[in-house]
């Protein structure tokens, strides 16, 4: 499942490295909201090894801060599941060891994608006054890191605001080849550039009731066609059968009309991913 537990790369814990060639496991062997059975391919982080690396989290995080008083900053909504097992967590040790980790959590959102893309457009809700975190130590808790242009622009919206101390914690980060470089203090698991759901992560609003990451269906063949007129019909419906409705979510100022590269998902929904 991975190169190696724990890999340090610039003073930073990758966590569990999974390679880019991993399969994930059979859906059949865990159970799963059957409303999803077309739209998953596999299981690809059991829950019970998402909760064992929350607990070394946790314990990384108590041996790092456990003499300070810290504000968790939760980031909304995919980061909720995470955050809440790791604060359990942190709470677990602390009431059954020498060092206390006082905490108070808050909660701000982002929102920066768009389908299954993350854009560049940033969106900060309940972050307008963070005043309470001046001389503060805080620790941000965040469910993924794509592209990690995101968490630099939480970071430098923060810094604004003079806390003593600010470290982040990251359930998963992506491999990506337009990375920022902008990396969580601590890491879950390190994964490849694929599209994950569950644990709370979604997929506009879906799959957050997923107790498993799970990686979406989405076919390693990609068509392309003109989004207009009778696209299902003409271009899709002779490679899937199947197909018998068209959606497509095109970015902010781009025409209908133009050129687009689509995929296929089982669920028969055709996924703007790019212009050519």
């Amino acid at each position: 499942m991975a190169d190696d537990l724990t890999i340090q790369t610039g003073g930073k814990e990758r966590g569990i490295v999974i390679n880019d060639d991993w399969p994930g496991y059979s859906l059949e062997l865990f159970n799963y909201p059957k409303h999803y059975s077309g739209d998953l391919e596999c299981v690809y982080i059991p829950h019970g090894v998402i909760m064992d690396r929350t607990e070394r989290l946790a314990r990384n995080i108590m041996g790092d801060l456990g003499d300070h008083d810290i504000v968790v900053l939760c980031v909304l909504k995919a980061g909720y599941q995470f955050c809440a097992d790791l604060v359990e967590r942190i709470k677990a040790l602390s009431r059954n060891s020498d060092h206390t980790l006082p905490m108070s959590v808050n909660f701000i959102r982002l929102k920066s994608y768009v389908n299954d893309q993350s854009t560049e457009d940033l969106h900060i809700v309940g972050a307008e006054d963070l005043s309470f975190l001046t001389g503060k130590n805080v620790l941000i808790v965040e469910a993924i890191v794509d592209t990690g242009k995101t968490m630099k622009t939480l970071l430098k919206h923060v810094e604004a605001f003079r806390p003593k101390m600010i470290k982040v914690a990251g359930l998963l980060v992506k491999r990506v080849p337009n990375s920022s470089g902008c990396l969580p203090d601590y890491v879950g698991f390190e994964i490849p550039n694929r599209f994950v759901v569950g644990y709370a992560l979604d997929y506009n609003e879906y799959f957050r009731d997923l107790n498993d990451s799970a990686e979406e269906m989405f076919p390693q063949e990609a068509w392309t066609l003109p989004m207009r007129g009778h696209a299902v019909t003409t271009v899709i419906k002779p490679k899937d059968p199947h197909s018998c409705s068209l959606l497509v979510d095109t970015p902010q100022g781009l025409p209908i009309d133009h050129w687009t590269r689509c995929i296929i998902i089982r669920t028969s929904i055709v996924i703007f991913i790019t212009k050519l």
